[in-house]
């Protein structure tokens, strides 16, 4: 019987660590980059922006000549922002599953609760009760 205690304590170790400590991690890796294009994007549109503004007030014939340029750039700087927007819900959505299977469940099992992430419409209760807010560090 000592061989299955000490396997079960090892397992749960295991899970444990899969769970507070892998799988925060690697989210936390790929939050970082995230928020560097998010970042990045929107101070790039600002400065495109600005500049474009500096050149029609300064410069209006050079202005002209370069507008379609221009709107393809501001184009891309949009898709960039709305890509990058996209792919933080759907982080945040896979986050949030994790940190369900992850926290210490009151009144209904840790499956339910992932369940009512998943089914429950957004900013709703699901069956079993309010899932807190997930914190992804943006």
């Amino acid at each position: 019987m000592k061989g299955e205690d000490r396997f079960r304590d090892l397992e749960q170790a295991f899970v444990a660590t899969f769970q507070h400590e892998l799988i925060p991690g690697i989210l936390h890796n790929f939050a970082n980059p995230l928020n560097g294009i998010m970042g990045r994007a929107q101070i790039l549109k600002k400065r495109i922006e600005d500049n474009l503004k500096k050149i029609h007030d300064q410069y209006p014939h050079v202005a002209s000549e370069f507008s379609d340029i221009h709107k393809k750039i501001l184009s891309d700087i949009t898709s960039i922002t709305t890509e990058s927007d996209r792919f933080y819900n759907m982080f945040h959505d896979v986050s949030g599953k994790f940190y369900t299977f992850g926290v210490n469940p009151t009144d209904c099992t840790k499956h339910e609760r992932v369940l009512d992430r998943i089914i429950a419409p957004k900013g709703e209760k699901g069956s079993c009760h309010e899932v807190p807010k997930v914190h992804t560090g943006f």
